[in-house]
């Protein structure tokens, strides 16, 4: 599977060091640097450890290109028909260095409560995954990745400024143009509900988002009559806000088939995507801070269970995210040049997806410990799991690929791997 993603991608010799340091992070029980890397890799004796730093920095190879490898391998292998799911957010990564490219000072959401912002000095990365449903659970495998620069930074360092928005449409048009003739629908929050995301979308592209609660809608424009003159009208009358027509008895709440309690209609949000409709739906929640919360959908026929549906497969992007972050070692590249901090950030996140894209369509079947009896609630194997059988397997292909298997041996086996693993 790794190898048909990175086919194309890579010269000879970047390749070989890219399996190398494809095996080191698979193998690695540290922080996952890259000195960590060729330590777990044993790769040490067999050529100078600049060469590993080299293929981050300096070697000949676009992180685009390895990002459509995988995505053509993940929908080859887990998503082979029917629409695609795709998930985006963006989060902080906190760094300690002053030369990092790209670097500054961020808003920490995790750190900030609503009387007091806080703030952290890092990176801030924009993630897009594909949500694919296994076991009970949905999971967000990482597709692309941008680096967010601020408006300042772009200007010292002479390059093009882009917003969050517009980093996260490129995105999601790359995978337009990768996924041919397949439609896609691409879940955010409320913070890429702008003009740069939503104005003048693709055909197969739908975008669902939150709205905020004060948006500017309209209704669709009247139908001309046929002896008007002058220009037709582009919208129609103003609508109250969302919040207003949660809170006005014009607009009756009404149940829908998974019981939930919304109002919904179509609309013209002018200001941001012009004559686009779209379909709004307020739903009713058991929140008093929010009582109510307010959707957007690009495409005005699907229903309201649809869109709350497939909205809530947004919260898969936080849990990847997370454990990117805790188990992948996106927090631990140490990097400064521009092109490193690219692509050093870009093959942690390729290495989650190629593992959970290996799981789910070959190792799940050899796998019997990620449900152990003690876990009475859990539905389904975690990333975790996923990576800790790849390792298994990795450790058994290395000890046992080349020598014959006996009979009175597969119990022995067993017990090597397993102190092999506990040493590890």
């Amino acid at each position: 599977m790794v190898m048909c993603a990175t086919e194309g991608v890579f010269t000879a010799p970047s390749l070989e060091n890219f399996l190398t340091l494809a095996s080191g992070w698979l193998l690695c029980r540290s922080r996952r640097t890259t000195t960590g890397l060729i330590v777990a890799a044993r790769a040490l004796g067999n050529r100078h450890f600049s060469r590993f730093h080299a293929l981050f920095s300096s070697a000949a190879w676009n992180s685009r290109d390895l990002w459509l490898g995988i995505m053509r391998t993940v929908a080859r292998e887990l998503v082979p028909t029917g629409e695609i799911v795709l998930v985006g957010d963006d989060t902080v990564q906190g760094k300690s260095g002053k030369k990092i490219s790209g670097a500054s000072n961020w808003r920490n959401a995790c750190g900030s409560t609503r009387q007091q912002y806080r703030f952290l000095w890092g990176l801030n990365l924009l993630i897009l995954g594909v949500a694919v449903d296994f076991c009970g659970r949905t999971f967000c495998l990482p597709i692309n990745l941008r680096l967010y620069r601020k408006r300042q930074d772009c200007r010292r360092e002479r390059r093009p400024y882009r917003t969050r928005s517009e980093l996260m449409r490129q995105m999601a048009l790359e995978a337009t143009e990768a996924f041919v003739g397949r439609r896609l629908v691409l879940l955010v929050d409320g913070h890429y509900a702008t003009s740069e995301m939503l104005g003048n979308l693709p055909e197969r592209l739908t975008v669902i988002t939150r709205l905020r609660r004060d948006a500017a809608l309209h209704r669709a424009a009247p139908q001309r009559s046929p002896r008007g003159t002058g220009r037709p009208r582009l919208k129609g009358a103003r609508l109250p806000t969302p919040e207003q027509i949660a809170q006005r008895a014009r607009w009756p709440w009404q149940a829908t088939a998974q019981g939930r309690e919304v109002k919904t209609l179509v609309t013209l949000w002018y200001g941001v995507a012009k004559t686009h409709r779209f379909r709004l739906v307020v739903l009713r929640q058991d929140n008093p801070r929010e009582p109510y919360g307010y959707f957007l959908c690009a495409d005005p026929g699907w229903d309201a269970d649809a869109i709350l549906s497939a909205y809530c497969r947004r919260w898969s992007i936080e849990i990847t995210i997370r454990d990117a972050k805790q188990h992948g070692g996106l927090g631990e590249c140490q990097c400064r040049k521009p092109p490193a901090v690219d692509r050093q950030h870009a093959f942690t996140l390729a290495m989650m997806s190629l593992v959970m894209a290996w799981y789910m369509a070959q190792g799940h079947g050899t796998d019997r410990s990620a449900m152990r009896p003690w876990y009475r609630h859990k539905r389904g194997p975690t990333f975790l799991d996923m990576l800790a059988h790849a390792r298994r397997q990795s450790v058994a292909q290395r000890v046992f690929g080349n020598s014959p298997r006996a009979p009175d041996m597969a119990e022995t086996d067993k017990n090597i791997l397993h102190y092999l693993e506990a040493a590890a």
